[in-house]
């Protein structure tokens, strides 16, 4: 357990009984008081500072500032986004680096996250990961991925169902996710080989292969592959059957 990982429990064999530091965990304790403390400050500060936290939750517990500036719009919304972060760290809200910015407990970072609504959110997702790319990706497709353009397909993925009207942005994306699941073979990288080329065939549409016929088959091949290396046979035909009626 944590308690014990961090030595406020012990065994004794001397004494053939447990030990307990009851100032570790007094101080574990106060750690998660002042974290609820600190959640309630967070809900109660400006809409601006609220809304910046939730972009930066949606990171998870630490975001790269590298990465903080690529997913702004512009250099105007860069310093916006930087001025609220700075409030957030004055207030003991986020933690700063000189890499991250990160939230000291989790608490804090649930309560930025969970502060709107879950369509809201795949939104968050969808549009960071979007302006992500358009600075990350590479035009030469021999290239390989950026990490921060992994960073991105993450905020697609946790987008979830978002829709995508344009087809032209769902076949680039169903490339990319093709790619990053190429990549993630080859680092033996296996579910989440899965996870990317079953988000990339999810862009594809009931049109894909009318779209683009060798994206769509190379998705479907990918993803047989994808389901052999994961152990997953039996949901190998399900694809097989589709390139064949596409043939």
């Amino acid at each position: 357990t944590m308690l014990f990982e961090e030595h406020a429990i012990s065994y004794s064999f001397k004494k053939k009984r447990w030990l307990w530091d009851m100032n570790i965990i007094h101080q574990r304790s106060m750690d998660r008081e002042l974290a609820a403390i600190l959640s309630e400050k967070l809900l109660s500060m400006s809409r601006e500072v609220q809304e910046t936290l939730t972009f930066v939750a949606c990171f998870g517990m630490r975001i790269r500032k590298d990465v903080l500036s690529m997913a702004s719009y512009d250099s105007e919304e860069a310093s916006r986004i930087l001025s609220c972060l700075k409030i957030a760290v004055k207030e003991s809200i986020l933690d700063e680096d000189d890499e991250y910015f990160s939230f000291p407990h989790d608490l804090i970072q649930q309560a930025a996250y969970e502060r709107v609504h879950e369509k809201e959110l795949r939104s968050y997702h969808f549009s960071i990961g979007l302006q992500i790319l358009k600075k990350a990706i590479h035009t030469t497709r021999a290239e390989p991925l950026s990490l921060v353009a992994f960073i991105a397909l993450e905020q697609i993925i946790m987008a979830k169902d978002m829709t995508v009207p344009d087809p032209k942005v769902r076949m680039s994306l169903a490339l990319l996710f093709l790619r990053a699941g190429k990549h993630s073979i080859q680092v033996a990288a296996f579910p989440s080989a899965l996870s990317y080329f079953e988000r990339g065939l999810s862009f594809l549409g009931e049109d894909g292969w009318e779209r683009n016929h060798e994206l769509s088959l190379r998705l479907h091949e990918s993803m047989c592959h994808a389901c052999y290396l994961n152990a997953l046979p039996d949901r190998v035909p399900a694809y097989t059957d589709m390139v064949i009626s596409h043939a």
